[in-house]
């Protein structure tokens, strides 16, 4: 089965640099955020949390994409958000 991925929303991006090159080979929709966006920025970055951001998209068909994660408890949690809305 083929998963049609037209929307990806990337939370805790830093500054957006694979988020950018994504876009730019696939032209799909992205819409990245940051808790803190750095100052150098590759791809237009919102000042959300990831769960904010996350909230403000879950009525739409979306992917959630983490890049290079920490282990933090916002992840942890995050995931755990979409998993219980089966997302």
């Amino acid at each position: 089965n083929r998963i049609d991925i037209r929307h990806i929303i990337s939370v805790g991006a830093g500054n957006g640099f694979l988020e950018m090159i994504l876009h730019n080979l696939t032209n799909i929709h992205i819409e990245v955020s940051d808790i803190v966006p750095p100052e150098t920025r590759h791809f237009p970055i919102t000042n959300y949390t990831s769960l904010e951001h996350i909230k403000k998209n879950e009525t739409k068909e979306m992917c959630a994409m983490f890049v290079w994660p920490p282990e933090e408890e916002w992840v942890t949690e995050s995931v755990r958000y979409l998993r219980e809305k089966k997302k």
